[in-house]
């Protein structure tokens, strides 16, 4: 039992004073607490985090856009296949269909050659399937519609070799987002 000398009142920890979140300060948006919140499937406060990092980083940098994904599990196996301590942020995407879905991000880099040095180092769980990766400036995230949504191509000559690479569809949208 404890003592009643020198007992006076009880203090609470200011956490449980209140249920009211509190915002985010970039400066609390560390790459640890972003990825902690990705692999614990929160992901309203991994969009709080990335928000406030992303109001951080300079427009003119890039990252590179890993995938994109509805499911909160989604999300959460992207950030476990990554070693270490990835610097890694979401940013939502609004669909013309009104779905949403979250965009996941690989840090910010100087140029886009740096960016492409980078995506060759991707873990091979981000190069399966439908995902490819690819460099973004940090000016051109896409807030809205299909980042996959791109005009159809214009017709070129037979005369002209198709272009090597990662194909371009030939469709302005494609099937998965629409």
């Amino acid at each position: 039992m404890a003592s009643a000398q020198g007992a006076g009142p009880v203090s609470v920890p200011r956490a449980q004073e209140t249920a009211t979140p509190r915002k985010v300060d970039p400066s609390d948006s560390s790459a640890a607490d972003r990825l902690a919140a990705l692999r614990r499937g929160d992901i309203s406060r991994a969009l709080d985090l990335s928000r406030a990092y992303l109001a951080t980083l300079p427009a003119r940098q890039w990252t590179l856009r890993l995938e994109a994904a509805r499911l909160t599990v989604t999300l959460k196996n992207a950030a476990w296949a990554y070693p270490g301590l990835p610097d890694l942020f979401i940013a939502p995407l609004q669909l013309r269909d009104g779905r949403s879905l979250n965009q996941l991000f690989l840090g910010a880099y100087a140029s886009k050659a740096e960016a492409e040095r980078a995506l060759r180092a991707v873990p091979a769980y981000f190069l399966k399937d439908h995902l490819r990766p690819f460099p973004i400036q940090v000016a051109d995230l896409p807030a809205r519609a299909c980042p996959m949504t791109r005009p159809a191509p214009k017709p070129r000559p037979a005369s002209t070799p198709a272009p090597k690479g990662i194909p371009v569809r030939d469709t302005p949208s494609c099937r998965r987002c629409h």
